[in-house]
């Protein structure tokens, strides 16, 4: 039985394997991108799920509401929800927990709070979530692209975050057991300094 971290893990290791060296592969290849983003997409739920849950902000059930989560696939809706067990009605939060610690010239904050919350990115996440980008049923979809480096951040930064969640979930878990004054994840944060 694998961890949800592994899993997570895999699907950001399968998609770099498919991006390979460079972009050549998916250039020549156009009916593997939505598969490509899908897999990146399905990393960062399982990612986020594993951090609500192992930090015990919620349960694996509550992960699965389609109330909370959409269908239980909504990535921005995980996050959400995340969010608001963290305290905060922004970004802010859950990307600063997954990407604590990260090199900032990898840009994976910014690459991952793009894919989770970009309205720009909204209909790639809506096609995520009803299924139809990993069926390919879909006539267009955003994918995140460097004029230097093309997709390859991207994937760097996916991958970033599901290695990184063990610090991620040790740095919710001390907020949740924290004495400080403040029941907001974002505050708690700044005043120890951002170095749990």
């Amino acid at each position: 039985m694998y961890s949800l971290q592994n899993v997570a893990i895999a699907y950001a290791k399968s998609a770099k394997r498919i991006l390979g060296e460079d972009d050549s592969f998916l250039n020549t290849n156009p009916e593997v991108m939505p598969i490509f983003v899908s897999l990146l997409l399905q990393s960062l739920e399982i990612s986020l799920k594993h951090l609500g849950i192992e930090s015990g902000l919620f349960t694996s059930k509550e992960a699965r509401n389609k109330q909370l989560t959409g269908n239980g696939h909504g990535i921005e809706e995980i996050a959400g929800l995340v969010n608001s067990k963290l305290g905060a009605n922004e970004d802010y939060p859950v990307i600063t927990a997954l990407t604590n610690g990260l090199p900032p010239e990898r840009r994976t904050y910014e690459y991952v709070q793009k894919t989770i919350f970009s309205p720009n990115f909204a209909s790639t996440r809506q096609a995520y979530q009803s299924r139809r980008l990993g069926y390919a049923e879909v006539q267009s979809f955003e994918i995140l692209f460097d004029k230097k480096s093309g997709v390859i951040p991207w994937v760097v930064a996916v991958e970033d975050v599901a290695n990184n969640l063990p610090i991620a979930v040790d740095i919710v878990s001390q907020w949740k057991k924290s004495k400080s004054s403040s029941p907001h994840f974002a505050i708690w944060y700044k005043d120890i300094g951002s170095n749990p």
